[in-house]
């Protein structure tokens, strides 16, 4: 919960894919589960921020299943993509950054169960610059 002089606003909310570089051949083409994805080597980012990771990791110990091996980590997305694309990993990444990796082609597969991450904007209640008033009053108008 954001500081009680602050706000928080939900902007939206992302649905997270798994992406695998280019020349793997092992990809089934389907809906992935955490089966597919247990012990396999993963390219993981700072983001998509602490709500995500945990929740991912636990649902593999809790069906019985090795989480994947993280092998890099990095809160730069081009960097991650690059890894990735390179063959170090696959990653779980949003859909919009996934069609990015996979316009340099590759592999994107959905997953189930379905992980999202939710945007929000962080504001202090007092204060606020016109610039900032106007982003506040964008996103309360969603």
């Amino acid at each position: 919960p954001p500081h009680a002089r602050h706000r928080s606003i939900e902007i939206g909310t992302s649905r997270m894919v798994v992406v695998f570089p280019p020349d793997q051949a092992d990809v089934p083409d389907r809906v992935l589960g955490l089966a597919d994805l247990a012990g396999r080597r993963i390219v993981a980012g700072r983001s998509p921020g602490p709500e995500i990771r945990p929740r991912f990791m636990a649902e593999f110990i809790e069906a019985g299943l090795d989480p994947p091996e993280i092998v890099v980590e990095s809160s730069d997305r081009r960097t991650i993509i690059a890894l990735l694309l390179e063959g170090a990993g696959l990653a779980v990444l949003t859909e919009a950054e996934a069609g990015d990796a996979e316009r340099m082609g590759a592999v994107v597969r959905a997953l189930e169960p379905d992980f999202r991450r939710t945007t929000r904007l962080h504001h202090r209640l007092t204060d606020l610059t016109p610039a900032a008033q106007a982003l506040v009053d964008l996103a309360s108008a969603r």
